[in-house]
């Protein structure tokens, strides 16, 4: 799996990285889906903000290194922070 995310000069792949970060995101939000529909909202928001990502990342990712993993971990964060930003904002409208 690290050589998905290296480019041949032994860089991170961005891209890759990207695709990897959202395409895992969804995976773990399907998983909850079904008691995030019938949770309080804020109950939403704190279980986003507790989940463990860098221990989900690294046992996802065993075989990168160290940087990809970091990279991998800030990505998965960063989606996870939007989106409680668009359900903070959803609920100031509703």
């Amino acid at each position: 799996m690290t050589d998905g995310f290296l480019l041949p000069d032994g860089s991170p792949d961005m891209p890759a990285l990207n695709e990897w970060a959202k395409e895992y995101y969804q995976t773990l939000m399907g998983m909850v889906n079904g008691f995030y529909a019938q949770a309080d909202i804020q109950d939403v928001i704190a279980s986003l903000r507790n989940i463990p990502f860098e221990q989900l990342v690294s046992q996802e990712l065993t075989d990168a290194g160290d940087t990809i993993v970091e990279i991998a971990v800030r990505l998965v964060k960063e989606i996870a922070e939007r989106e409680i930003k668009y359900i903070r904002a959803y609920m100031e409208y509703m």
